[in-house]
């Protein structure tokens, strides 16, 4: 293969995958975890619905630096994966089969220059926003329907939106 031929290869080749960066970038903002109800929307979707994503859509939703030891210990090192089991088995103990779930954001915090600042010295990320957010969990099935309210600090890095911790305050009403 003569040298302009391998040049032009190459100069698709890196060309394709600039395309491929931007369309999966623009694709995961839009759709995926662009807003802090869609991530609260996939975790908890793949705790408690059977084809909800699972164990992988939980821990995409978990800090990136945090992701593996969440892994580890939810799963014993990768080797035990009951915790799915028995979170599909708490949602289907209170609302029965055919589990569904929505999140309704009902408040947040809004950015300021102080409480960002804190929030990227401690994590040490390009965090873009930071928010308390609050929320109504409403679990569903052929049973029952049960409502749970939530408060869960969040951050959004490149454009997906991540929970800065997996215990969310809850409440069963929003008086509490």
């Amino acid at each position: 293969m003569n040298k302009n031929k391998r040049t032009i290869l190459l100069m698709a080749g890196a060309a394709l995958l600039v395309v491929a960066v931007i369309v999966g970038i623009a694709v995961s903002s839009v759709t995926g975890r662009g807003s802090e109800k869609t991530t609260l929307e996939q975790y908890y979707r793949g705790m408690y619905v059977e084809g909800g994503g699972g164990i992988p859509a939980v821990v995409d939703c978990i800090l990136p630096a945090a992701q593996q030891d969440y892994y580890n210990t939810i799963t014993n090192g990768g080797t035990n994966f009951m915790q799915l089991g028995a979170w599909y088995g708490e949602a289907q103990a209170m609302v029965g089969d055919g589990v569904q779930v929505d999140v309704e954001l009902y408040g947040k915090t809004q950015d300021s220059a102080s409480n960002l600042a804190q929030v990227r010295a401690e994590y040490g990320y390009d965090v873009e926003a930071y928010h308390v957010v609050s929320f109504k969990l409403t679990l569903s099935g052929n049973v029952a329907t049960e409502e749970f309210y939530g408060v869960m600090p969040m951050v959004r890095i490149g454009g997906k939106w991540y929970l800065m911790s997996v215990d969310a305050e809850f409440h069963q009403n929003i008086e509490e």
